[in-house]
C-alpha cells in the first residue's frame, strides 16, 4: 500500500509543479485548486467537494500566518513625532509583529528591557535626549522612549522598521505575502501546508506528513528570499573612465 501511496503523491506533486510553473504568482483561487489537486478532492457532478472554499481558505490563511511568524519576511516602516514630556507612543499599525530598527535624528536607538530599566531608580522620571526604546508585554503595539524628551531640543521624528503580518487572503485574486514579487517562487508552500492539514483530517496521514515536510523545507527558502539582496555590492565602488589622455 505504501509504494502505491508514494507513487500517487509523486504524481500529485508533479501536477502541482506543472501548475505553478505556468504562472509567476499564485492567487487565492489557484491555491484552492492546488490544495484539491494535492489531496484528490476533485469533486464531480455526483459528489461535492469534501472541503468547501471557506474551509480551504481558512487553512490557507492559517498557513500564511504560520509562515510569516516563522520566516518574518515582511518588513514595513512607520514614524511618529516625539512630544516633550511623553514616554509612550502608539505604532498605529494593525499588522505589527515585532520591532526591527528604531532611529531618531539618524541615530539608532537600542532596545532596553523594562526589567533592566527597573534597576534604574525612578527611571520613568528621567528626561533628556532619547537613547533607548522599550516595549512591554502588556501593550505590544506601544513603544516607550527612554529618556523621554524633555523639551524641543530632544523631540523630532522617530522612524520605525517592523516585521509585519500579511493581509488575509479573501478575494479570489489575492496573492500570498501581500503580493511581494520576490516571494512568488514560494507561494505554493501554502498549498502544501493546507493540503497537509486537510489530508490529516481525511486520515491520509502519510500524505499529510509528506506535504508538511515540503512546507517546512520551503519556509527556509522564504526566509532566504526575505534577506536576499542580489544587486547589493557593498565592496563595489565606481571608477573613473580610464579614457586615453592627451599628450
Amino acid at each position: 500500500m505504501r509504494p502505491i501511496l508514494c507513487l500517487l503523491s509523486a504524481c500529485r506533486v508533479l501536477v502541482l509543479l506543472l501548475l505553478v510553473s505556468a504562472a509567476d504568482a499564485r492567487q487565492l483561487s489557484d491555491l484552492r485548486s492546488d490544495v484539491r489537486v494535492l489531496i484528490g478532492d476533485s469533486g464531480n457532478i455526483s459528489a461535492r467537494y469534501r472541503f468547501s472554499d471557506t474551509q480551504v481558505d481558512d487553512f490557507l490563511n492559517e498557513c500564511q500566518r504560520d509562515a510569516i511568524a516563522q520566516a518574518m519576511p515582511l518588513v514595513r516602516s512607520s514614524s511618529f513625532e516625539l512630544v516633550a514630556g511623553t514616554t509612550y507612543y502608539g505604532l498605529g499599525s494593525s499588522n505589527f509583529i515585532a520591532l526591527k530598527r528604531v532611529t531618531w535624528r539618524n541615530r539608532v536607538l537600542t532596545e532596553i528591557s523594562p526589567t533592566k530599566l527597573d534597576m534604574t531608580k525612578e527611571w520613568e522620571e528621567v528626561s533628556g535626549a532619547p537613547q533607548n526604546y522599550f516595549m512591554t508585554f502588556a501593550s505590544r503595539t506601544v513603544i516607550g522612549i527612554y529618556p523621554f524628551p524633555a523639551d524641543s531640543t530632544s523631540t523630532g521624528t522617530v522612524k520605525v522598521e517592523f516585521y509585519a503580518q500579511a493581509d488575509a487572503l479573501s478575494a479570489t485574486t489575492d496573492q500570498p505575502f501581500n503580493g511581494v514579487r520576490e516571494f512568488y517562487p514560494v507561494h505554493h508552500a501554502l498549498a502544501y501546508c493546507a493540503a497537509s492539514r486537510t489530508a490529516a483530517i481525511d486520515g491520509q496521514n502519510d500524505l499529510a506528513a509528506y506535504y508538511l515536510q515540503v512546507y517546512v523545507q520551503t519556509l527556509s527558502r522564504l526566509a532566504s528570499l526575505a534577506t536576499a539582496r542580489p544587486s547589493y555590492l557593498p565592496s563595489f565602488s565606481p571608477t573613473r573612465d580610464a579614457s586615453p589622455q592627451g599628450p
